[in-house]
Parts: structure tokens; C-alpha cells; sequence
């Protein structure tokens, strides 16, 4: 399986550089507009159709914006990789982004070896976070344990690969 990232950006010119950035990496790059396209490519991953690794936002974009666009996912229950960044050093917005569970935030213009590393982590997560997901569905499968006792589990799995994930990086 691939890794695949979401880019979303109103900025088409810089979507599509971030886009060639990301499938220099050997990832596969879909892109959105605003936050209303990528939340509409997310219900994909939602319904299992579809896994993004990974989700890379601007926040200040028109129709949905990014920290609208992050609620939205995470009121679906997703809890993909979220990296946000924009071109406004508004540290409020930072805050509420971090709250929301974004895993870091960039500034533009980026550097673009911190936005690969950034990105790069971001991937690892959601490749381990999908192996988790895929491990405890052939474990339940056949049994009789309520989904809902097997999504509270993959939830708790979830938090703590990204706690574990945030304090490895750290330690280094």
C-alpha cells in the first residue's frame, strides 16, 4: 500500500508545487481547494473506501477553512495526520489548531526540508495508525464484540502512537 497524502490549499500555483514536493517523496499527492473538497475526499477514508496517511492544510482559505475543515474530520471520528500551515503567524489560530489535534503547524513561505520532515512524520503515524486498524480488525473479525468497544479501542490505540510518536521526537 502506497502513502497518500492530502494537500489542501486555495493557492493552486502552490498546490501544485507542494504536490510535486510530496510525489518526489514517492507519496501519492491528492489535492483540494478548500476545506469543503478535502472534507468531501475525507468521508472516503471514512467509509473505507479510501486512506489518506497523511493531511497537509492551509488554514485561511475560502468556502471551508482549515480549522473548520480539521472540526469536520474529527467530528467524522477521523483522526488522520494534520499538519497546518499558513502564510498569517496568528498564534491564536495556532493554539486552536494544536487543540484540535493538529500534529505541527509550518509557516509560509516553508522550508522545504522541514515541510518533508514534517510530512514524513506525519506519514509514519498514519502508516501506523492504519497497521493498528488493520491488526484489530482481523483480530475482531468473526467475533462478537460491538463496534462500538472495537472504536473506543482503535481510539485509545490512536492516542497513545501519537504520544508515544511526540515523545520519541523529543528524546532525539
Amino acid at each position: 500500500m502506497g502513502i497518500k497524502v492530502l494537500l489542501v490549499d486555495d493557492e493552486v500555483d502552490l498546490l501544485d508545487i507542494l504536490k510535486m514536493d510530496m510525489e518526489s517523496l514517492g507519496y501519492e499527492a491528492l489535492t483540494a481547494n478548500n476545506g469543503q473538497e478535502a472534507l468531501n475526499i475525507m468521508k472516503k477514508v471514512k467509509d473505507g473506501s479510501l486512506w489518506i496517511n497523511a493531511v497537509l492544510s492551509d488554514i485561511n482559505m475560502p468556502i471551508m477553512n482549515g480549522l473548520v475543515f480539521l472540526k469536520e474530520l474529527r467530528a467524522l471520528g477521523l483522526e488522520t495526520p494534520f499538519v497546518f500551515f499558513s502564510g498569517y503567524g496568528d498564534k491564536e489560530k495556532t493554539i486552536e489548531a494544536l487543540r484540535l489535534g493538529a500534529l505541527d503547524f509550518l509557516e509560509k513561505p516553508y522550508d522545504p526540508d522541514m515541510l518533508i520532515a514534517t510530512m514524513e512524520k506525519a506519514c509514519d503515524l498514519g502508516m501506523k495508525m492504519k497497521k493498528i486498524e488493520d491488526e484489530l480488525d482481523a483480530l475482531v473479525k468473526n467475533r462478537n464484540i460491538p463496534s462500538a468497544e472495537v472504536d473506543k479501542f482503535k481510539r485509545i490505540q490512536r492516542e497513545m502512537l501519537k504520544v508515544k510518536m511526540m515523545t520519541d521526537g523529543k528524546s532525539k
